[in-house]
């Protein structure tokens, strides 16, 4: 079990980001299309207690290893230093995506929300710095580490200090602007947003 700690910032210029994480020893991780598909219970018992239940496929980019990953979320808690947040996350592989979709369909969780990623990640000392884009939100640097000390310092170290913090997840902007399917489920899909 571990406990996740990260700050969301707003961030038009992931290029000015990238070039920042090369000058300041930044390794590249790798590059990924995420379909991310969050489950719950019909009454969204799990959104209600502020938790997530999401499968993550992911599809590599750039040939780097990239396995699906079961995710429970707990509920989040504010750090006194605004807006970092801080959660219970726990994770595991799954080599069977579809066989676990049908087992957990028979615990009472139905898919809810798809939505899709693009996520180029990078370390830079002890966190991890992800440039996110999502369709129709945007870009978005996500800074994740062991400690908030250690996440201020590399948003600072990026000279993100001024850049505009978010304090929603991806979820809930992705549930506010994904198209309700027929099915029930909201989508939101780089394919989508061509349309």
């Amino acid at each position: 079990m571990a406990i996740e700690r990260e700050i969301k910032l707003r961030c038009d210029d992931l290029a000015a980001i990238r070039q920042r994480l090369e000058g300041s020893g930044g390794r590249r991780l790798g590059l990924v299309l995420e379909h991310n598909l969050m489950l719950d219970t019909p009454d969204g018992r799990l959104r209600a207690a502020d938790c997530g239940l999401r499968l993550r496929r992911r599809q590599t980019l750039d040939g780097h290893d990239a396995p699906t990953v079961l995710t429970f979320k707990g509920p989040r808690v504010l750090a006194a230093t605004a807006p970092l947040k801080s959660r219970e996350e726990i994770e595991v592989t799954v080599e069977d995506a579809d066989t676990l979709l049908a087992l957990l369909g028979r615990l009472g969780f139905e898919p809810r929300l798809a939505y899709e990623k693009r996520r180029e990640t990078w370390r830079l000392g002890v966190c991890a710095v992800c440039l996110d884009e999502l369709p129709l939100l945007g870009t978005f640097v996500e800074i994740e580490g062991p400690a908030p000390e250690a996440v201020h310092a590399t948003r600072d170290a990026l000279g993100l200090a001024a850049a505009l913090s978010v304090a929603k997840t991806y979820v809930e902007l992705a549930w506010e602007v994904g198209e309700p399917g027929a099915d029930g489920v909201r989508r939101l899909s780089f394919e989508l947003r061509q349309r």
